[in-house]
């Protein structure tokens, strides 16, 4: 990246977090607020210098990972080192942002998992008695959520089960639940910080996709250090949608590895382990499919364009699609109504949100927050880059989804899932021009430390979630 353009970007970046700063503009967090529009609260803290000493310090050691990429691209598991490094890095991250809140990082996790308006998971987990019953009557009981638990009122039963599992693993470890004041608690606050964790683990299948994509061993690895800095992530927390990422991603980048994989080579493993990620994201998410099939679109587009990949690709996206849906059907031996509690849970969703919100008003400010949320640096630089059939079918793809009218508000929240395809297809430049290709170590280091300035401003001026 030349010194022009780190400069161009950084005066962008600069622009936009001093206009959320000070709240120059009002429609940078969205047009109204919910009901029935949307709009991120206004919320300015202050913190002492004591209270950025972790935030500066994690950020330091993320730096330090794109700075080590080119020396740990050389091995296999030097590679996965550093990449499990940026995972436990990225999730203290989140944590350390987290704690910047008046409360702090625990009572934060606690109080939004508990909430019933949050996202009111945990709520319901709380009160089911027996796992089979409920899964095997979550179609009926999907309309009795709509009041003090909305959310899981438009979610398949994944989100209740996994805290109902953890519900009733806590009291089994004493240790535990002593830590944290009690099983309860201690089911709300780790519940919640695994959902953080999950999703900076995504910078795994975010450096395959990247591989798979044209990029080098150590371009590869920076594109998944990059992942756990990007907003939407960092600072949704705890968001189910940070979980989500981790399947929906690693599913597309075994599309992407299926299809661009050597010719003679088996790929039909890679496209049956996609459906299997795609199946059990929709478990949790009956959005997650959607995203994949952008996803998917977005990274078998190169092959399309040639007559002679375009079987190889149907049958790479076909195989996936036959598992995924299987997967889906699968609870059904339960007792589970699938399809049933699909179209409950959508209904809701149309009613309560989509159907009320203006079609018109998304149209722009879809977009607004998703590039906030994916990183105005990440945006800007793959509005620079070359117009490849990745990044032209991801941009189709989006506004595709805009246009649709599906998503009226939080598309920075919603799409978190889909962000580390997004990511990829902004950051990597096919084909190589230096070194093993973009981004370089020096563009890495410039979106990093963007990225890692734009989530502590974000964090210390907006309410988030």
């Amino acid at each position: 990246m030349s010194r022009a353009r780190a400069a161009v970007l950084a005066v962008a970046t600069l622009l936009a977090l001093v206009a959320a700063r000070s709240d120059l503009w009002p429609g940078l967090r969205g047009p109204a607020p919910y009901p029935p529009e949307w709009q991120w609260g206004f919320e300015p803290k202050r913190v002492d210098a004591r209270g950025l000493a972790p935030v500066v310090l994690l950020a330091a050691g993320l730096l330090g990972l794109v700075a080590l990429s080119r020396r740990a691209a050389s091995a296999r598991w030097s590679r996965v080192g550093l990449l499990a490094g940026a995972t436990f890095l990225g999730w203290g991250w989140q944590l350390a942002l987290l704690d910047l809140e008046p409360a702090g990082a625990a009572a934060e996790l606690e109080r939004r998992t508990l909430s019933g308006s949050f996202t009111s998971h945990f709520k319901v987990a709380a009160g089911v008695e027996d796992a089979g019953a409920f899964l095997s009557r979550h179609h009926e009981l999907l309309p009795g959520f709509r009041r003090g638990a909305l959310h899981s009122a438009t979610h398949p039963p994944g989100p209740v089960l996994y805290y109902l599992g953890l519900l009733r693993l806590a009291p089994r470890l004493p240790w535990a639940a002593e830590a944290f004041g009690g099983p309860h608690r201690a089911a709300a606050i780790v519940g919640g910080a695994l959902l953080g964790l999950l999703g900076a683990a995504a910078c795994f299948p975010a450096a395959a996709l990247a591989g798979a994509l044209g990029a080098g061993p150590a371009a590869s690895l920076r594109a998944g250090v990059l992942w756990t800095l990007v907003p939407g992530l960092c600072l949704m927390a705890p968001e189910l949608d940070q979980a989500v990422a981790l399947p929906v991603a690693g599913a597309v980048a075994m599309i992407a590895a299926a299809v661009t994989s050597k010719a003679g080579r088996p790929f039909a493993s890679r496209a049956a382990v996609a459906g299997l990620l795609a199946g059990a994201a929709a478990f949790f998410s009956y959005g997650a499919p959607l995203l994949v099939a952008l996803g998917a679109l977005a990274v078998t587009a190169p092959a399309l364009g040639t007559r002679e990949a375009r079987p190889r690709a149907a049958l790479v996206v076909a195989v996936p699609a036959a598992v995924a849906v299987a997967c889906f059907l699968l609870p059904a031996v339960l007792g589970h109504h699938p399809l049933a509690s699909a179209a409950t849970a959508l209904a809701i969703h149309r009613e309560q949100f989509t159907a009320r919100r203006s079609y018109a008003l998304w149209l722009l400010f879809n977009l607004v927050d998703l590039a906030v949320f994916l990183g105005v640096p990440v945006v800007l630089f793959g509005a620079w880059g070359p117009r490849t059939p990745v990044r032209l079918a991801a941009a189709a793809g989006v506004l595709g989804l805009v246009a649709s009218g599906l998503i009226r508000g939080e598309m920075g929240r919603i799409l978190v899932p889909l962000m580390p395809v997004l990511l990829v297809a902004c950051v990597v430049w096919p084909p190589c021009e230096r070194d093993d290709g973009e981004p370089s170590a020096p563009t890495a280091l410039v979106l990093a430390g963007l990225l890692a300035v734009s989530d502590v401003v974000l964090r210390l001026s907006w309410e988030l979630p």
